[in-house]
């Protein structure tokens, strides 16, 4: 694994408009973290906000956040919009445990659809429990 901080057009700490569903319109991501992983290649490591996505155990039974999520370059290229402002990985309420999580399930897996395909995903299996 090699810490990357920048390549073509992103950058850690940028927060980006992307498409989303007729649920979550607008979702905004911010890069925390981008790494090289073998085979993989580069993984963008993401947290998405201004999202309603079903979550059984949320007080409002909905959550207006992925903490973190991993994707592909070319699946974020697919979801992304426009550059609208930077912040810093620490400003992230949970993009560190979540990261760490995916860290300990052996590098669990990057998305390869776009955000809103994730999102359906997600949403989906856990409307399922």
């Amino acid at each position: 694994m090699v810490q990357i901080n920048k390549i073509d057009e992103f950058a850690v700490g940028q927060v980006w408009t992307c498409v989303g569903r007729a649920e979550d319109p607008d979702p905004r991501l911010v890069i925390g973290r981008m790494e090289r992983l073998g085979e993989l290649g580069v993984v963008a490591h993401v947290q998405i906000m201004g999202v309603k996505v079903y979550t059984p155990t949320a007080l409002t039974g909905y959550s207006h956040y992925i903490g973190h999520a991993p994707f592909a370059l070319d699946a974020l290229r697919r979801s992304i919009k426009d550059v609208v402002g930077e912040t810093t990985v620490e400003a992230l309420t949970d993009f560190e445990t979540g990261y760490q999580a995916w860290k300990r399930a052996d590098d669990g897996g990057v998305w390869d659809v776009p955000v809103s395909e994730m999102l359906a995903i997600i949403e989906s299996v856990l409307r399922k429990h």
